[in-house]
């Protein structure tokens, strides 16, 4: 089969970057910006007592990211400190261990790192959108609002937030990250990075079926094998297109061998991570515990009702682009696969496995490419035809239309903004801890050998193996094994009524050097460490101490 290679094909999509690069790096700066405003309000509005920690949401799974580039200073593999139990170093992520190097390198903190991840993951993921935007559309106008949507189309989180001021509505997706390029460029940076690969995967495999040039599917092959290393699930998506292009491509014109020969480089190139990401899962318990215990966040796709409402008005219009029934010669490929990438990523986001809801990260692109095709085919036709629109020079028309598309989509994402400011002007823990308890912190990770084990309270414990090298007894939902067991143990551990026995007996089996103690813990019980023959102060401050295992 010979695709037919249109002008927008011929032409180069990287010279469409260039020609365009003032748009896409003024939205790039100005989306940068409103995910930035968070974290410039909580540095700027810190109490003298308090310190930020450089997280504006999200705090076991940013401590998780902490204690992964902490590790990967060390070696190229990790082994997992957010829980007790000895591990040997099995794990590996590109993308941690790198910013693990920048942080040893530069002496960056892992705060100030993140914020490098969070400009990456962002900017990266947005120039792979317009890539992609710039390969499907030949129009400027078409594309430019296209990626707008991309960046800044959320569902009807505000317009429920105003209802529920003045009704019991309740709308339980609001909060969902994955599908929100903004509110992903504040709390989740590494959904990010896995939706830039695996966008500009997609974008090459299409320009490999476009061209019959097979170098893009090298260059495809090479970033999933990168992706893998990174954010492998991804991957699944990745290959659940390419098949299902793949099987259309059949149905339409036959045995594309050039294709055939493309998708399976692409699969060559990034399998490897993959089967050892499955291979450590299925056979070293630590892992396989972490992966299965994804279960514990209680959180999954929504249903299709609330997904239309998690998404809003650029998945309503998606649908316009749908609007004939014919032969699938009679469709332009570029319409072919994007609607193949949107019908597969919508079955995905139900696949019945813990993770499921992540396959909603990303899924803005297709909708926003879609919403781009319904909107010029159908809805900005019907809408020049309105009184007050013909009014209007047919020169000024459709961009006028365009941004006024754009701008209804706009106030939910600054909507999210908002509400992360909202929520860290209270100043509470985990996001800001005392300095008694960071300088605690501190002593430990210039007093503690690497792999001590560290018992605390779970908000502490989101720190501990990032800051101080140590495990923690307790520090995330899904990496500590037998969490919920833990948390259990921790509030027994500090309640008044449970037997010295019993604490001595958990600190054995654990093999614990260290116990927390601050206003966290106090929290939980009003037992005092200080009275316990088996324990040493080693460190203190007015609200926080350590406390040292006796042997």
């Amino acid at each position: 089969m010979q695709a037919t290679s249109t002008p927008s094909a011929r032409a180069s999509a990287w010279k469409v970057l260039l020609a365009d690069w003032k748009f896409i790096g003024g939205i790039i700066l100005l989306a940068l910006i409103l995910s930035s405003l968070p974290y410039i309000f909580a540095n700027a509005t810190t109490p003298s007592d308090l310190q930020f920690m450089g997280i504006a949401q999200n705090a076991p799974d940013s401590g998780e990211y902490f204690a992964w580039m902490r590790e990967s200073m060390r070696g190229f593999f990790i082994s997992n400190t957010l829980t007790p139990e000895p591990n040997p170093p099995a794990f590996f992520n590109l993308v941690f261990w790198l910013l693990g190097r920048l942080a040893l390198y530069t002496g960056m903190s892992l705060a100030q790192v993140y914020q490098v991840l969070r400009v990456i993951g962002g900017a990266g993921f947005l120039l792979a959108a317009y890539y992609l935007c710039a390969i499907f559309f030949a129009d400027r106008l078409q594309r430019r609002l296209a990626f707008l949507l991309i960046t800044f189309g959320s569902g009807f989180s505000l317009y429920f937030a105003i209802l529920g001021k003045f009704s019991a509505i309740k709308f339980t997706a609001q909060f969902v990250s994955e599908g929100t390029t903004l509110y992903s460029m504040i709390s989740f940076p590494l959904l990010l990075v896995g939706a830039a690969l695996f966008t500009t995967i997609l974008a090459l495999a299409f320009r490999a079926y476009e061209t019959q040039r097979q170098g893009f599917a090298i260059v495809a092959g090479v970033l999933g094998f990168i992706l893998g290393w990174s954010h492998g699930y991804d991957l699944i998506l990745v290959y659940a297109v390419l098949a299902a292009f793949s099987l259309i491509v059949l149905l339409r014109d036959g045995w594309a061998w050039r294709w055939i020969v493309s998708v399976g480089l692409i699969g060559i190139l990034s399998i490897t991570p993959s089967l050892y990401n499955v291979w450590l899962t299925r056979t070293n318990d630590t892992w396989r515990e972490s992966l299965a215990q994804f279960v514990n966040a209680g959180v999954f796709s929504p249903d299709p009702l609330q997904l239309i409402l998690l998404m809003g008005l650029p998945l309503l219009v998606a649908f316009f682009a749908f609007d004939k029934w014919s032969p699938l010669k009679s469709h332009d490929p570029k319409e072919l696969f994007i609607k193949t990438w949107f019908v597969v990523n919508f079955a995905l986001i139900y696949l019945p496995v813990e993770y499921q809801i992540h396959f909603i990260n990303g899924w803005q692109v297709p909708i926003g490419i879609l919403a781009t095709i319904g909107f010029f085919k159908h809805i900005a036709p019907a809408l020049a035809r309105w009184n007050p629109i013909t009014k209007i020079s047919s020169a000024r028309r459709l961009p006028i239309l365009a941004m006024l598309f754009a701008l209804v989509v706009l106030p939910s994402s600054i909507y999210f903004v908002g509400w992360r400011i909202n929520d860290l002007n209270r100043h509470e823990s985990p996001y800001f801890l005392q300095r008694d308890q960071v300088a605690a912190l501190n002593w430990l990770n210039a007093k503690s050998a690497p792999g001590d084990v560290t018992l605390s309270a779970y908000e502490i414990g989101h720190y501990v193996p990032g800051l101080t090298g140590d495990r923690a007894f307790i520090a995330h939902w899904a990496m500590t094994l037998k969490f919920f067991d833990k948390q259990k143990a921790v509030a027994r551990f500090f309640d008044t009524a449970t037997p010295d026995a019993e604490r001595l007996a958990l600190l054995k089996q654990f093999d614990v050097q260290y116990v927390y103690w601050s206003d966290a813990e106090r929290a939980l019980g009003s037992w005092n460490p200080a009275q316990a023959a088996y324990l040493e102060q080693v460190w203190s401050a007015p609200r926080a101490a350590i406390y040292r295992v006796k042997n």
